[in-house]
């Protein structure tokens, strides 16, 4: 049984289990082209619906990962944390920095779109290692000796006037002169940032895709916890300090009641003594709460 047929079954039998455990028809599109493209829209939509507060386990609580407190006042109180994290789980994605669309369908044996100019460069992309060993061939009987990794220097006398061969100088090209680039080899996301209980169990997931910059994380962290009700009491983060500093630039008070500590492996390791502001607010040894057992 090949790879993909086994992919393929996961992931309709996932999709069928959602959607029966929701009370609604998994609906497909009908694709000639094959299983995978068929069940790409569902998978997307199933994906995003994994984002923020949609896990099965975004209400778990645990002896582990929840405590209740009697209050300065003698009420109950609850003390819940959360370990935000990025996993390196790439995706393929666009070439382009940042950018989330879906990738364009391409054709069987190609990885360019039926686009002329798109194929032409595919095409000159994979004939172009075919002919360096001729080209460095000519090379070695015109007695130039050069790297295999780079092109022969001009020397100095010929520098200054060098033209190409088409007798076009060098000089700044315009847009409708200028040349296509083209990107084969795969690009992948920059990795899954997971919101997770201290009991290992995963409330969020959200995908990243330039980078893990602290809007990016920010903005997933409010996407978790979408209303200040459900924040928690703690958010553990490796770049808290980075975090915090930001929220308070932007004046966003969403996690106002959230103590955000760094975590003491990364503290010790990334967080240097001199930085006051990382010291005063997100050293781990200033949150009581966080102390069960001292020694």
């Amino acid at each position: 049984m090949r790879d993909e047929d086994v992919m393929n079954g996961f992931f309709s039998y996932s999709l069928l289990l959602d959607k029966a455990e929701h009370g609604i028809v998994l609906v497909l599109p009908h694709v000639i082209k094959g299983q995978m493209d068929q069940l790409k829209e569902a998978m997307h939509e199933q994906n995003q619906t994994m984002e923020g507060s949609g896990q099965e386990a975004y209400q778990h609580a645990c002896d582990v990962c929840c405590q209740i407190i009697e209050k300065d006042d003698g009420t109950l109180g609850k003390v819940q944390a959360v370990v935000c994290d990025g996993t390196v789980m790439g995706l393929p994605c666009c070439g382009v920095h940042d950018c989330q669309k879906p990738l364009a369908q391409v054709e069987d044996e190609f990885r360019t779109c039926s686009k002329t100019e798109h194929r032409e460069l595919e095409e000159s992309h994979f004939t172009r290692g075919k002919g360096l060993q001729q080209l460095r061939k000519r090379l070695e009987r015109a007695g130039v000796v050069t790297a295999t990794d780079s092109a022969p220097v001009p020397n100095g006398n010929n520098a200054a006037g060098h033209t190409d061969c088409d007798g076009k100088t060098d000089q700044v090209v315009s847009d409708s002169r200028r040349k296509l680039r083209a990107r084969f080899k795969t690009n992948y996301t920059y990795c899954e940032l997971l919101f997770m209980r201290p009991c290992r169990v995963i409330l969020s997931r959200v995908i990243l895709f330039g980078s893990e910059a602290i809007l990016a994380v920010r903005l997933a962290a409010t996407k978790t916890f979408p209303t200040p009700e459900s924040t928690p009491e703690f958010l553990f983060y490796d770049s808290n300090c980075k975090l915090l500093a930001h929220q308070r630039k932007e004046r966003n008070d969403h996690f106002k009641d959230t103590a955000q500590p760094v975590d003491v492996f990364h503290f010790c390791k990334n967080h240097k003594e001199t930085d006051s502001f990382c010291q005063e607010n997100c050293n781990p040894a200033a949150f009581p709460k966080l102390i069960k057992d001292s020694c």
